[in-house]
């Protein structure tokens, strides 16, 4: 037993290493599962997906490779997106709805906590285990963490960012083929999970130059070449830079036109994202990463350090310059606005240099104060905003909890940030004089404290607005969330829509009801994506949408009506068998979910029971406001539907006219006799009036005209005639251009 004990391979000595190993994974396992269990009841209250389109996007994609092996969006292939909706497609095997949601959000909870483990292998590269825990705590508590419990494709690309800059700065280091081809290979997957971190590649082969560049082998062939290739060396540099601009401009228009057309704002919105992030992960780990950037005094850099600092100032400028150019494109349609998502992917290289000062608690003075000012720059120009919270930056989720519950103000908040910004570069200067002290040991306890606080804060007050929003959501819809997919069978099924304000509730039955396989916008203008949408408005002849999709069953919103047999209704919505083709038997338009039109409305009728004449009785309203008297004339037109130049239905010029006095808390009702379908009636207001501007207790600020009810009533059959006889069967197509009536992607 003594000679085996003595081996220095002997199984006993390996186990005692093996023992050795798991017991000091013990603190980062159990940090991992803490956070495991937080973000899991975070998921576990987040009742519906809310995030659209993201969200329904990414659940279609993963749901047609569940069932097909391929991707598709609303009947359609697509080309490949994401590795996300291939991790995601086995969720979507089980069979119950809830279950298979569940399923995937735990998913995420696992995927997105996982950053503990890379953020710990680049902080041990710099600091000791301790200040490295805090590095892969800190890293794996930041707000954006509240995106676990969502469907969206960070859940997978802010870890995978991470292992990225950890076998980056691995191979850089040790130069190994191994960790280069482990590098390569990473950086070049790294897009295909989540498409913006095609900055990656770049970042990380920048770094390995600058490493190159700045090695001791190169100073001194710097130093021995030629005065002409010292001097042109700059200027090649520049060139190369230009010549990739053009290279980027030509592959990539939204490059090319912002860079073109908006350069200051490129700079502008780079440093918002960089200031939203700055005050997401807590200020003070930014302030010490910058000041990180400067050699130490009295010694040089160590191989790590010169290239963790590579790394950290080329992802920095490379994250920031990518969001730029994006949120600049993008703002043009938009407006301004704080991005913070595409740049929360730096926040590991931030912990890992604060746990580097952790460790070291060593910074040059003018570095700190220099980190500092840019650090006060960054946060005193970006806009502090209140959106409860920016889903685009929640980084600044804190705030806006703040705001809501104690009524800060953006200045004060601002001006407390600048606060914080001078009491961190202080702190660190206090604990640097004496770093072994007491007093210093506590102080780096405390702020390291301080920081994790402030982000788990963070992500709690975005998590609870994810909850609450989610909740929202949850309750507008009816239940069971699935009883499309109930009353259907799982039969092919198409969603007719119109007057799409507000896609949340689309988006939603979309979501829980697989059978939905076509969306149809009858209005014949844009619908929400994803995916591909018919934009097609009825026939005027027999109101049929072409092209037909073929399904079995149509569900559609209230003031749509579709041949065939209603089977069941729930709220709004109503699913109906279809007879035949697909044709809409009338549709009203231009009034809100609550009933009230604005300044004018339609209803059209394209078939009735044996085509027969009949009575529409128009009610214009305004029962629903009692308040200050507004008067006003309700017109009514009425007449025979007649094709349009696409074969779209317009009022025929004979129509008849019909008006009635609009009083506050009183009702007109019009009883017409109508010809045979198709016909149409539109309605029209003199006045309208905007609720908010008249009680100061109603918030309602749409310009409101008259709650309207328009019902039909064939007349009955004649003796001996087909009495209840079903509409008539659909006319032959017409004639169309190969255009008309194709479907559009939104």
């Amino acid at each position: 037993m003594t000679v085996i004990a003595a081996r220095p391979g002997g199984a006993p000595a390996a186990a005692r290493s093996r023992a050795g190993r798991l017991t000091a994974a013990a603190p980062l396992l159990s940090i991992f599962l803490w956070l495991c269990v937080l973000y899991g009841w975070q998921a576990w209250r987040t009742r519906t997906a809310w995030f659209f389109y993201d969200e329904l996007l990414y659940a279609e994609l993963s749901r047609a490779i569940a069932d097909t092996g391929h991707a598709g969006l609303r009947g359609h292939p697509q080309s490949f997106t994401t590795l996300y909706s291939f991790l995601l497609a086995p969720v979507w095997w089980i069979r119950s709805p809830q279950t298979a949601y569940e399923t995937a959000k735990l998913v995420g909870v696992l995927a997105m906590s996982s950053v503990v483990f890379p953020a710990y292998g680049l902080a041990r590269f710099l600091a000791p285990p301790r200040a490295a825990l805090f590095a892969a705590a800190a890293s794996a508590a930041i707000p954006s963490l509240a995106y676990s419990s969502l469907l969206l494709t960070e859940v997978v690309a802010y870890p995978f960012a991470t292992l990225c800059f950890f076998l980056g700065l691995k191979a850089i280091v040790e130069r190994r083929p191994s960790w280069i081809a482990a590098a390569v290979a990473a950086s070049l997957v790294a897009p295909l999970v989540r498409s913006q971190l095609v900055v990656l590649p770049v970042a990380l082969g920048i770094s390995a130059l600058v490493f190159a560049a700045t090695s001791s082998p190169a100073h001194a062939w710097f130093r021995a070449a030629p005065r002409l290739v010292r001097l042109a060396l700059p200027l090649a540099v520049v060139a190369v830079v230009l010549v990739v601009d053009r290279v980027i401009g030509h592959l990539y228009q939204i490059w090319a036109i912002t860079t073109r057309d908006h350069p200051g704002r490129i700079v502008e919105y780079g440093l918002w994202s960089l200031g939203a992030v700055t005050i997401g992960v807590g200020v003070l780990p930014v302030v010490v990463a910058l000041a990180s950037l400067a050699p130490p005094k009295g010694r040089r850099w160590s191989d790590v350090e010169r290239a963790f600092a590579a790394i950290l100032a080329a992802s920095v400028l490379a994250f920031a310059l990518y969001t730029g150019v994006k949120t600049a494109y993008l703002g043009s349609f938009w407006g301004k606005r704080v991005e913070e998502r595409n740049v929360i992917y730096l926040s590991p290289l931030f912990f890992a240099a604060a746990a580097a000062w952790v460790g070291r608690r060593s910074l040059r003075a003018p570095a700190l104060v220099a980190s500092a000012a840019a650090v006060g720059g960054l946060i005193g120009t970006m806009p502090i905003t209140f959106d409860y919270p920016n889903i685009e930056a929640l980084g600044l989720s804190l705030l806006a909890w703040a705001n809501l519950h104690f009524g800060i103000s953006a200045t004060f908040a601002q001006n407390a940030l600048l606060g914080l910004v001078a009491g961190s570069a202080l702190a660190v200067l206090a604990v640097q004089l004496r770093p072994g002290a007491l007093y210093a040991r506590a102080g780096v306890a405390m702020l390291a404290a301080l920081v994790l606080a402030w982000n788990v804060g963070g992500e709690l007050a975005a998590s609870d607005f994810s909850r609450w929003f989610a909740g929202l959501m949850r309750d507008s819809v009816p239940s069971p969330l699935d009883w499309v997919d109930r009353a259907t069978g799982g039969a092919d099924t198409v969603l007719l829509a119109h007057q799409v304000r507000n896609a949340n509730g689309l988006h939603e039955l979309e979501f829980w009801n697989r059978s939905i396989e076509t969306v149809a916008n009858v209005d014949g203008v844009g619908y929400p994506g994803p995916g591909p949408v018919f934009t097609a408005t009825p026939e005027a002849r027999d109101g049929a949408l072409l092209p037909d999709p073929g399904a079995t069953y149509a569900v559609a919103e209230s003031g749509i009506e579709a041949v065939g047999s209603v089977v069941e209704t729930l709220g709004e919505w109503s699913v109906v068998k279809l007879a035949g083709p697909l044709r809409l038997r009338a549709v009203r338009n231009g009034v809100f979910s609550d009933g009230w039109m604005g300044r004018s409305s339609s209803y059209s009728q394209y078939s009735s029971p044996g085509r027969r004449a009949g009575t529409l009785t128009v009610v214009a309203s305004r029962t629903g406001w009692c308040g200050t008297p507004v008067g006003g004339l309700a017109i009514v037109r009425l007449g025979r539907l007649a094709p349009g130049p696409s074969g779209h239905g317009l009022l025929a010029g004979d129509a008849a006219v019909t008006s009635r006095p609009l009083r506050s808390c009183r009702q007109a009702v019009f009883r017409l006799h109508t010809p045979p379908p198709p016909f149409r009636a539109e309605v029209s207001v003199t006045r309208t009036f905007v609720p908010a501007e008249l009680d100061f207790k109603t918030s309602d600020r749409r310009r409101l005209g008259a709650q309207m009810t328009f019902a039909f009533e064939p007349l009955p059959a004649a003796t001996g005639s087909r009495g209840g006889a079903p509409d008539p069967p659909a006319l032959p197509p017409r004639r169309t251009s190969p255009r008309q009536g194709a479907p559009a992607r939104a």
